[in-house]
């Protein structure tokens, strides 16, 4: 599973791009716990991040697969 990082997530992280190797099916909370182990405390930005499935944004009860692209998009603002 690729996971995409913008704005400040992905200068937290180092990276603008994260590949994660889930089992199965996993719901949102677990891609938080799977993505908090490769970059400790992003899970703090849980509630203000919209995540997108495949290009399209998801909701809190979607599932994801290793087949998926996921994109973390934090609030961002312009002028």
């Amino acid at each position: 599973m690729k996971v995409k990082l913008f704005a400040h997530l992905q200068t937290e992280a180092g990276c603008g791009e994260i590949e994660l190797s889930p089992a199965g099916k996993i719901t949102a909370d677990e891609l938080w716990q799977m993505l908090d182990g490769k970059i400790p405390g992003i899970t703090r930005h849980k509630n203000s991040t919209r995540v997108a499935k495949n290009y399209v944004y998801t909701t809190l009860d979607e599932t994801f697969s290793d087949a998926d692209e996921i994109a973390l998009i934090p609030p961002v603002s312009g002028g």
